[in-house]
């Protein structure tokens, strides 16, 4: 970690007075978050994970054998999740709990589930809130390769059970969410830090599907450290702290969670605004698998998937044709770009594969907003 990203593990040293086990919660940038967390501490850590990563094989040999993670089942509410939570603190054992359950796209905290002040309150043991600086520069989810700066990990927090007490599981989570949120701009200037990398800007495009000059969908094409529209030629390069500056007299630089916030009301605009019988986005060449409890997949077969303001449809030519009301639906991007589509009401998983540019997360993005979440 040292070598690869400049990461410093603050190691945590509790008060003489403070006991575990402890409920350890932090912010979510990399896939790799459980061992960079688990640097800091002398015990180990207990993981919950989503148990889509044990359909990945080769991450879950390292997940199983390194930090030994506590399966929790999307979309469903699984109290064996819960069981074994309170099992293993029973026997001493620190759990640790990414409450966002999803890596940042643009370096802001993800939607927190209101569960996760309940989970304290149910422990009623010391919280750990822990902080990681400067990874969503350092290796932004939508990027290949790292960018060289500097990286920082640290418990920012203790929350003792008798401070908690008496708080609602509402008042928890805001606190929570308050103190686990970076900037890692800010922690970039104050540490006077460059994040520098081979090819910056590249598969931008798989998060990121908006033209803030002329508006269009799915037009950016990313190569080394500039994004570009194909069709108003919108040129953007990328510098070491990840601001994006237009081509000369295109205006000023961009930031990410800018770009983020800007393509998200562009998304609601067209939505609301959009025929029910013509797709919203369309795209080719899916590997479409069928998933159950991510323990078993099937391979369906090789099509398209289409989103239309009401339903999104996956197609197979000559096997399979999918058509589920988005009102049913659930959606997630697994690692970069894998999109995970869950019905509840026929309990059924799918798992979508496509090139590393597609983009993803405009589904994902799309189907909360339909089914009246606030897109985030």
């Amino acid at each position: 970690m040292k070598l690869r990203y400049n990461h410093t593990a603050v190691r945590f040293r509790p008060p003489k007075d403070l006991k575990g086990p402890y409920l350890v919660l932090s912010n979510h940038v990399m896939d790799i978050d459980p061992f960079t967390v688990g640097l800091s501490f002398r015990e180990p850590i207990f993981y919950v994970a989503s148990d889509m990563i044990f359909s990945v094989r080769f991450w879950a040999f390292f997940m199983k054998k390194l930090v030994m993670p506590i399966p929790k089942t999307k979309y469903r509410s699984d109290l064996a999740t819960i069981r074994d939570i309170k099992s293993v603190v029973k026997s001493g054992g620190s759990i640790g709990i990414f409450p966002e359950g999803n890596a940042t796209f643009d370096g802001r905290l993800m939607e927190m589930p209101k569960a996760i002040g309940k989970l304290v309150k149910l422990l009623k043991v010391p919280v750990l809130l822990y902080s990681i600086e400067g990874g969503h520069l350092s290796n932004p989810r939508w990027g290949r390769g790292v960018r060289k700066g500097y990286m920082k990990g640290s418990v920012k927090r203790i929350l003792r059970p008798e401070e908690y007490k008496e708080l609602s599981p509402e008042d928890i989570l805001s606190m929570i969410e308050t103190e686990l949120a970076v900037d890692d701009l800010a922690f970039a200037e104050r540490h006077s830090t460059l994040y520098k990398g081979s090819a910056p800007a590249e598969y931008f495009e798989s998060a990121y599907f908006f033209c803030p000059a002329c508006g269009v969908f799915d037009t950016l094409q990313s190569e080394k450290d500039a994004v570009h529209c194909t069709s108003c030629g919108f040129t953007a390069a990328i510098d070491g702290w990840g601001r994006f500056h237009p081509a000369e007299s295109e205006g000023s630089p961009i930031l990410s969670h800018e770009w983020h916030d800007k393509q998200k009301r562009a998304l609601r605009e067209r939505i609301d605004n959009h025929p029910l019988d013509k797709e919203l986005f369309a795209d080719e060449g899916e590997r479409v698998l069928d998933v159950v409890r991510s323990t078993k997949k099937t391979l369906l077969g090789e099509g398209e998937v289409s989103l239309f303001p009401s339903r999104i449809v996956v197609e197979i030519p000559g096997k399979e044709r999918i058509e589920w009301s988005v009102e049913h639906l659930d959606a997630a991007v697994q690692q970069r770009n894998k999109l995970i589509i869950h019905n509840r009401d026929e309990d059924r998983t799918l798992y979508l594969l496509n090139h590393p540019r597609r983009n993803a997360l405009k589904y994902v993005l799309a189907i909360e907003y339909m089914r009246g979440s606030v897109i985030t």
